[in-house]
């Protein structure tokens, strides 16, 4: 039989699965959610590795829709990367790494195989929008082959398809387990306004946590770190969508809290305000004649 003194070790239990359990959610809702994945394909096309991976690619594609004898950067007085830059921006390549990112997604998440390449129609009228602001000529070779083929390296995309499988079931049994956990050792403690108070600050805590892993660290840290740190970064803030849970969930907790805290104060008020004191014993004559003899 569980005794009442355990009380408070099982409720630290299921707040600790239960931090757990919020944690995997977070990362179910920005790593492992493919649309959340193709939603940063502009953000992720900004940094540094990403681009320097892309840009090769997207130089090729270029010059091939660029009329004969003329290359990026080859006007006077251009710079050779800015045609570039405005293919790698343009909405319609964005576009097609948006869709091309998804399927990335697909392999390291859900084990899909095979090759992924960009959408070769919207490469295209990427690299042509691009040429043409500067050469309006290229505009009239708007319909031919430009061999716009854009190809991912597949080989280096690990699958992790079992792993992330595996934490979505933890993080669904940590999440039974604590509701379980805390309900029960809510019910088993003496003083439930002290486990509430508990409950408050590690709700609180947790929220802090979400905002510095997937919002503070994600946006002004990683980004600072650069490489595939920074590419990690984004992935892991979704544009900040855990912003608001995460203030959320640290206004829930100091709420609870300062709640709990108040009816315990209350209630030690109440209990001294019972106490029996004493009764004062009346002065008598003796009395009076000792402190005057004194």
């Amino acid at each position: 039989m569980i005794k009442r003194s355990s009380a408070p070790t099982i409720l630290t239990t299921g707040l600790v699965a239960g931090f757990v359990a919020v944690l995997v959610a977070c990362i179910q809702v920005t790593a492992l959610d493919v649309s959340a994945v193709e939603a940063s394909s502009g953000r992720m096309l900004r940094t540094r590795q990403v681009e320097a991976s892309m840009r090769p690619r997207a130089a090729a594609v270029l010059a091939g829709v660029m009329p004969a004898g003329t290359t990026p950067g080859s006007q006077p007085g251009e710079n050779p990367d800015a045609a570039v830059d405005a293919m790698l921006h343009d909405p319609a390549f964005t576009k097609a790494f948006a869709a091309a990112l998804g399927s990335v997604a697909g392999h390291v998440i859900k084990g899909e195989a095979g090759p992924i390449t960009l959408d070769p129609a919207l490469v295209r009228a990427a690299a042509i929008s691009s040429a043409s602001a500067r050469n309006p000529g290229t505009a009239g070779i708007a319909g031919a082959d430009s061999g716009a083929t854009v190809a991912l390296d597949t080989e280096s995309i690990p699958n992790l398809r079992g792993e992330a499988s595996a934490l979505r079931v933890a993080g669904s049994v940590a999440a039974i387990l604590a509701l379980t956990l805390i309900f029960a050792g809510i019910l088993m403690s003496d003083h439930k306004d002290r486990a509430m108070s508990k409950i408050g600050r590690w709700i609180t805590g947790t929220g802090i946590v979400v905002l510095v892993v997937f919002w503070l660290l994600p946006e002004f840290v990683m980004p600072l770190i650069r490489g595939w740190t920074q590419v990690a970064g984004v992935v892991m803030s979704s544009g900040g969508t855990l912003l608001v849970p995460g203030l959320a969930l640290s206004a829930i907790g100091l709420a609870v809290t300062f709640l709990a805290n108040r009816l315990i104060a209350l209630q030690r008020g109440h209990m001294l305000a019972v106490v029996p004191k004493a009764p004062t014993r009346r002065s008598t004559a003796a009395d009076k004649r000792w402190r005057n003899s004194a």
